[in-house]
């Protein structure tokens, strides 16, 4: 079973103001940004805020985050093979492109004036595919190219490190007042009542 995430990173925004913008706070509680039920933050080395989730996020959301910054977004499903990037400035998404392996493995869709990054990504990615058999092949280079393009843009990509960074820390992030969850007991604890 692969991953699925949706990330928005964030640039021209510090942290605070980023997690204000989303009723947020920083719970310091270290996390995988990886683990579907929780968001999570995490400041990159270039000056970006990255957030993730594993269920999506609001386009009023990103509008409001975009609003006197620069926002880059992502969703990807390696179980579907679904994959798609975003990038939106003063409240309004000014471009998208987005994978679906059921429209062609060679297929990306494009909206509005994508970043000329896409280009060079694109052309690789199709010429992988192409040399792997085309729409015939048993995988799928397309899926990576949302990714590659977010990692151009902002630095970071859900599939790759950045071999220029340290490992990231990322932390849970939680609704303005909302407690912490209940520390977990051991099953053994369970089992005896301690």
């Amino acid at each position: 079973m692969g991953w699925r995430l949706s990330w928005a990173a964030v640039s021209g925004l510090g942290k605070d103001e980023v997690l204000v913008r989303l009723g947020r706070e920083d719970s310091g509680d270290p996390a995988d940004c990886f683990q579907r039920r929780i968001e999570t933050g995490a400041e990159l080395p270039n000056g970006w805020f990255l957030l993730t989730r594993g269920d999506g996020f609001k386009d009023a959301e990103l509008a409001s985050l975009s609003r006197g910054s620069r926002l880059v977004t992502g969703d990807g499903d390696e179980t579907t093979m679904f994959s798609a990037a975003a990038g939106w400035a003063d409240g309004l998404r000014q471009w998208a492109v987005d994978h679906n392996p059921e429209r062609g493995l060679s297929d990306l869709n494009i909206e509005g004036e994508a970043p000329p990054e896409l280009a060079a990504i694109l052309a690789q990615a199709r010429a992988d595919q192409a040399e792997a058999g085309g729409d015939e092949a048993d995988v799928d280079f397309v899926f990576d190219v949302p990714q590659a393009l977010s990692g151009a843009l902002c630095g970071w990509r859900p599939d790759q490190d950045n071999e220029d960074w340290d490992e990231l820390e990322f932390t849970r992030l939680r609704r303005i007042g909302e407690p912490d969850p209940p520390a977990k007991r051991s099953w053994l604890a369970r089992l005896f009542g301690g």
